[in-house]
């Protein structure tokens, strides 16, 4: 259940390890503890894991995949703006199956670029008619960039998802960045590989994996 927060309260981390250690204890009436923890990367709950790390040294804390790849991504989007700000007037055109989903989400963007890229599909039959050459081939770019980090991120999100998933999907990312190359790499790839040691390794140090 989410912890009610007392806005009024600055001390978020202070009330997120009150309601844990309270729901702690209801645990251990019934003999139950709690082995690990998963959180997203906010200051907040760094905190919060290393509080209970500190606490319980044999705790598990790891860090949300899917919000890792997600900051992954951010970076990514710079190099497909040209292809985003396409697909914002294809989402214009009305195209059945083609719908605006949010900017806060870029796998649902991801989702209408795969779906008008697919020659098979009737959005990309509607589409080539009126839309430039050049045009379709950033669209496709695009999907080329952030098609292993889609998978990636559904790998992780999957209702049978272990930390095997969360290995696998990492390793593909890796790949898909060129990581085992010296040279050679796109710019989107060398920026991908910068989030990757940032990010990658930095969380697993954290988690107790390194």
């Amino acid at each position: 259940e989410a912890v009610p927060m007392d806005e009024g309260n600055s001390d978020w981390s202070g009330q997120i390890l009150a309601a844990i250690r309270q729901l702690r204890s209801e645990l251990l009436a019934h003999n139950i503890v709690i082995g690990s923890a998963v959180a997203d990367n906010a200051t907040v709950m760094n905190k919060v894991l290393a509080t209970l790390k500190a606490e319980n040294a044999a705790l598990i804390t790891v860090h949300c995949a899917a919000h890792v790849i997600q900051l992954l991504v951010r970076p990514l989007l710079e190099h497909v703006a040209e292809a985003m700000a396409i697909l914002d007037r294809i989402y214009g055109m009305k195209i059945a199956g083609i719908h605006r989903h949010g900017d806060t989400r870029w796998n649902y963007a991801y989702d209408s670029l795969a779906k008008v890229t697919n020659k098979d599909s009737p959005q990309f039959q509607a589409l080539i008619k009126v839309l430039k050459t050049a045009d379709m081939a950033k669209l496709e770019e695009a999907v080329v960039i952030l098609k292993p980090l889609a998978l990636a991120t559904d790998l992780v999100q999957g209702g049978e998802a272990n930390l095997y998933s969360y290995c696998k999907a990492i390793s593909d990312i890796m790949t898909h960045a060129g990581m085992e190359k010296t040279t050679g790499r796109s710019e989107w790839q060398s920026n991908l590989c910068q989030g990757l040691e940032k990010r990658i390794y930095e969380m697993c140090a954290t988690d107790g994996f390194l």
